[in-house]
């Protein structure tokens, strides 16, 4: 890119403002709906936890397959289409979830399944399209912004959703199980779901504002894909695409896994030092901040990375994240070998106290940074290096190995729970290490057999 087309470039291509807007209010119906229906579970139908986790487990599981239909659906039928389809399906779940009927029986349950699934259905459509289309639009021109700084921003614009209203969706959820004096069960259920329809009403809105520039960046794709099926970042690497394409789900899942296994185990180790679950809350608010301070530095500096040398060294970047679940691990695994009610021949004779509470607090930011440099740069390698007329498909499956990745890391963990050296922490930590490798050959070999660089 020379210095001329640098001046002239959109900053982000079009299309991508209401891409990013939908994107954050989708996050927050999400991350409020689930808050809720696990209360609901719990507290309103009187199931034990470990059933309420069962049913998580099917969510997630209906998440992975959607990720997949959706992405194979987007590809054929159009992503801008599912961009709308998605929150239509999901104001249906979230109507279904307001109308369930009463409490404590089978066809209730069967109820709040079908309600999930048509959650789960709407979340994954819409995921999939708003991912694929970012890259889409990627192909319209020049930008200063790479697509990894595209993904980062809507990764950025998700949790600052959450951040923001977070407290609000706090009280919601307290006032549902009864925190609030006066405020009755059935009444809460209402107010919830009620409030969780009003980001998914925002999400179809701005997702149909822009249906018009989806559809022409879709049609473009096509038309690319049709003459030739290479994509763009770069051309000239078909063969090794192939491949690199399943090493690079693999490190995802991989390192999707340690991630997740990190941020449990930052929260989990904070409660234990601290002595109360209020650390849980206040842990993922600090990751949340850290998110929102850092993640516009990371877009601002492959702005200035893209237009110094034309591409930013993406596999590279991913790896730092990857090593940096690595190390947030490790701190974790030694920190916790060092409490008192770990096993005696592991506990230091000079320990008398409980360590301090920054371990967990740093190994917290170590994960946060990390998240910011792995999660989209991993989804960018994705995009750049699928086929353009399978791109939603390939993505769909990134994401839905990242959906079973966390379905095996918590499975795992509570399997192992109450363990001070976790089997689960120590296996993510082979996968982080796992995944940095993975990264490490996906982009010296890229190197070696295309003169571009690694997609940016």
């Amino acid at each position: 890119m020379d210095s001329t087309q640098g001046m002239t470039a959109r900053l982000f291509p079009r299309g991508t403002i209401p891409l990013a807007l939908a994107t954050a209010f989708a996050a927050l119906a999400h991350f409020v709906t689930l808050g809720c229906l696990y209360g609901f579970l719990v507290d309103a139908l009187g199931l034990y936890r470990d059933e309420g986790r069962v049913v998580w487990s099917l969510y997630t599981a209906a998440t992975m397959i959607f990720y997949v239909v959706g992405g194979l659906w987007g590809d054929f039928g159009g992503h801008r289409r599912n961009m709308i389809i998605g929150p239509a399906i999901t104001l249906t779940a979230l109507f279904l979830l307001l109308i369930t009927p009463s409490y404590g029986n089978d066809a209730t349950v069967l109820w709040i399944v079908v309600a999930v699934s048509a959650f789960a259905c709407g979340r994954s459509l819409f995921t999939v399209a708003s991912t694929t289309l970012a890259a889409h639009l990627h192909e319209g021109g020049a930008t200063r912004v790479p697509l990894a700084g595209t993904y980062t921003l809507l990764h950025l614009l998700a949790n600052v959703a959450v951040l923001l209203l977070a407290p609000l969706a706090a009280a919601s959820i307290d006032a549902f199980i009864g925190d609030v004096a006066g405020t009755s069960p059935e009444e809460s259920r209402k107010l919830v779901f009620a409030l969780a329809t009003q980001p998914a009403i925002c999400a179809l809105v701005f997702g149909a504002v822009s249906r018009r520039t989806f559809a022409a960046a879709e049609l473009s794709v096509r038309a690319k894909a049709a003459a030739r099926d290479v994509s763009p970042l770069p051309d000239g690497a078909v063969g090794y695409r192939r491949s690199a394409i399943w090493l690079l789900l693999a490190a995802g899942a991989l390192g999707f896994a340690a991630y997740d296994s990190a941020m449990s185990g930052a929260l989990d180790l904070a409660a234990r030092i601290g002595g109360g679950d209020d650390w849980h809350g206040t842990m993922q608010l600090l990751n949340g901040a850290i998110i929102v301070f850092l993640a516009p530095v990371a877009v601002i500096v492959y702005g200035r990375m893209r237009r110094g040398s034309g591409a930013v060294p993406t596999a590279g970047v991913a790896v730092v994240g990857a090593t940096l679940f690595g190390i947030g691990l490790t701190i974790l695994l030694a920190v916790s070998a060092m409490m008192p009610d770990a096993a005696s021949e592991l506990a230091p004779p000079w320990l008398d106290d409980t360590p301090s509470i920054a371990w967990p607090v740093a190994a917290q930011i170590l994960v946060s940074l990390g998240e910011i440099l792995f999660i989209p740069l991993v989804s960018a390698l994705v995009a750049g290096l699928a086929p353009r007329r399978l791109r939603g498909l390939f993505l769909g499956l990134a994401l839905a190995m990242t959906a079973l990745a966390v379905l095996f890391t918590r499975t795992v963990d509570a399997a192992f729970d109450g363990i001070p050296l976790s089997f689960a922490a120590a296996f993510a930590l082979a996968a982080s290490v796992a995944s940095a490798a993975l990264l490490a050959v996906v982009g010296t070999v890229f190197r070696k057999k295309s003169s571009s660089s690694v997609p940016s």
